[in-house]
């Protein structure tokens, strides 16, 4: 796959594994890989859980777009966004704008297992209300350039299909 934009935006629901298929995808390509969540962690000098706790989701969102405008305007690379990095129309807009999209797409079942095997997420706390923020976020994820299905595959598999 040729890249027409400089940049490439990995996507999707919490637990589809975008920031292990962001670190392979970027090692393929020889390009720098960037987890936004990780920065701000990095930045803020503590966890997301902690951040969302301690300074809200608004605070938290306001640095993500800042880290985001950054990356988007930086140099070709690969970029991994926290699950509810594309819910923001602003984010949305400046993603599809500067960013080749990659939307790692995963049944509800396979993600809710992956995300309740960690308990670092911010906004999860049972079952009812993970699905209800799929069903919100699922709707976010159109007009995307490239779906991966997850199912049944392994990290590098999915990064083979990204960049036939």
């Amino acid at each position: 796959m040729k890249m027409k934009k400089r940049r490439m935006f990995i996507i999707g629901f919490m637990g589809c594994g975008k920031s292990t298929v962001g670190k392979l995808l970027a090692k393929k390509m020889g390009l720098p890989f960037y987890d936004i969540d990780k920065i701000i962690e990095k930045k803020e000098n503590m966890s997301l859980k902690e951040i969302f706790s301690v300074k809200g989701e608004k605070y938290f969102r306001d640095i993500e777009y800042n880290v985001l405008k950054e990356l988007c305007n930086g140099k070709k690379s690969v970029i991994s966004g926290g699950g509810g990095c594309f819910s923001s129309e602003r984010n949305r807009k400046l993603i599809r704008e500067k960013c080749c999209t990659v939307y790692l797409n995963g049944e509800f079942d396979i993600l809710k297992k992956r995300v309740f095997s960690n308990n670092r997420r911010p906004l999860v706390y049972d079952e009812n209300q993970l699905l209800d923020l799929y069903r919100e976020r699922i709707k976010d994820f159109e007009n995307i350039d490239i779906v991966i299905d997850i199912e049944d595959k392994s990290p590098l598999e999915i990064v083979s299909e990204i960049v036939l």
